[in-house]
């Protein structure tokens, strides 16, 4: 497929539906009347982020049109606070999975107790 340079502006828009076991979706911008195809392929390498794209994300990338006029995302990537975002809600998952199960370990003890307290009391 021949890809022909159609701009060099980087645009800016939101990931409207993505098919993680394909590796493509499409973006929404107001300025294109159609969503704008991307695949996987076209995100750039970076050494700050390893994760997948999620509907909704902010991405930036350029447009080149295909052979058949549609047009298609290149040289895409995530916004910097979906960077940061990433980053943040990885670090605070394991933080509420430890607290979390602190509070199961201390909500096991309480009943634990009030079952023993309860059978004692129907004993004495």
């Amino acid at each position: 497929m021949s890809k022909k340079n159609t701009a060099h502006t980087v645009h800016q828009g939101k990931l409207k539906q993505w098919n993680k076991d394909k590796g493509f979706g499409y973006i929404g911008h107001d300025a294109e009347k159609q969503d704008i195809f991307l695949h996987a392929s076209e995100f750039r390498a970076t050494k700050t982020i390893n994760r997948k794209p999620v509907v909704g994300d902010t991405i930036y990338y350029q447009v080149v049109a295909s052979q058949n006029g549609k047009t298609q995302a290149v040289n895409a990537s995530f916004s910097l606070k979906n960077r940061i975002d990433s980053r943040l809600s990885s670090k605070y998952a394991v933080m509420i999975k430890d607290k979390l199960q602190a509070f199961y370990k201390i909500a096991s003890f309480i009943i634990i107790f009030l079952v023993i307290a309860t059978v004692y009391d129907m004993v004495v």
